[in-house]
């Protein structure tokens, strides 16, 4: 993975708000009994326990959609019913230095002049830029970029990688990611080909070659191993869910170093939602993981310690 200077990671550890949606306070501490960082995390709530306004407050402050500003910035309508004003406030960690982000927004305020973000750090090296771009991911429900695109990117990119003794190019790195991924969380575990000569990636259910094919000899893969190539625009809805989430946190310019999942794949079985943690760290090694769900399967797939449940909200 990709870490901060001096070989630290991002951590978050801490959340704090004031009257924001549904909440008139909450204050999270995301950390083990030692005061480190939690690896990972489950905020857990009801449908409408205010799970998603605490990540988004998260993504506001940091200015955080897939690496792009959220639509309509710092807009009253975060602020609670009734109130005229509202306070997100996040400590991060980077190795030995800590940081405190804070940002104040009132009724009056526009969303095209948005409030600036304060911001006091430590004087413990190292020093983090702000806003931390690229370093933290934040995945809500709706898919945050082109992903046709992206993939044409990524494609044109492995292309320029080189070529192996055969003249055929590797994969970009940010492709095999997303396959390794897509291949956990998939139902059937099948693995995602990405071709020279197509403008979407194919399902085959036998492992692959780490490297662009072509239509041909993917035609002639699957008849060696008696099986059936799927273009990816005929999966179902939600198969097409779980490769939209593994595409947002795996084709990016950085590598994530804090995952933020709000309430990841919901189409998807119990069983194969408890494998949504262990699998993002694995393909993302290293990376902090905080997830908001109502599923017991993801709230059961880490440690009681790591289970933050949520206070009723005042």
């Amino acid at each position: 993975m990709v870490r901060g200077e001096r070989g630290a990671a991002l951590r978050l550890r801490r959340l704090s708000i004031e009257n924001v949606r549904c909440w008139s306070s909450c204050q999270l501490a995301l950390t083990y009994l030692d005061d480190s960082p939690l690896d990972q995390a489950v905020l857990f709530g009801d449908s409408g326990s205010g799970k998603s306004a605490l990540l988004s407050a998260v993504a506001q402050i940091c200015e955080l959609d897939e690496e792009r500003l959220l639509p309509e910035p710092y807009s009253p309508r975060l602020i609670r019913s009734g109130q005229t004003t509202a306070q997100i406030e996040l400590a991060l960690q980077l190795g030995p230095a800590t940081l405190v982000a804070s940002l104040s927004l009132r009724g009056t305020d526009s969303p095209w002049l948005r409030p600036v973000t304060q911001v006091r750090q430590s004087p413990a090296a190292p020093h983090l830029a702000w806003p931390p771009r690229g370093r933290i991911a934040y995945v809500g429900q709706r898919p945050g970029f082109d992903l046709r695109q992206k993939l044409l990117q990524l494609r044109w990119r492995s292309q320029r990688l080189g070529r192996d003794e055969a003249g055929r190019p590797p994969l970009h790195p940010g492709l095999q990611r997303l396959g390794e991924l897509f291949q956990q969380l998939d139902p059937h575990h099948r693995s995602l080909v990405h071709l020279s000569d197509s403008d979407e990636p194919w399902l085959l259910a036998t492992e692959v070659p780490a490297r662009l094919l072509d239509l041909a000899s993917l035609t002639a893969l699957a008849s060696e191993r008696n099986t059936t190539a799927l273009p990816a625009s005929c999966v179902s809805e939600s198969e097409r869910t779980i490769l939209d989430l593994a595409a947002q946190l795996t084709l990016r310019e950085v590598v994530p170093e804090i995952v933020l999942l709000d309430e990841p794949v919901p189409g998807l079985s119990e069983e194969r939602r408890a494998s949504i943690i262990p699998a993002v760290r694995k393909t993302l090694p290293g990376a902090q993981v905080v997830v908001a769900t109502a599923s017991r399967a993801i709230l059961h797939s880490v440690h009681d310690y790591e289970r933050l449940p949520l206070p009723s909200k005042l």
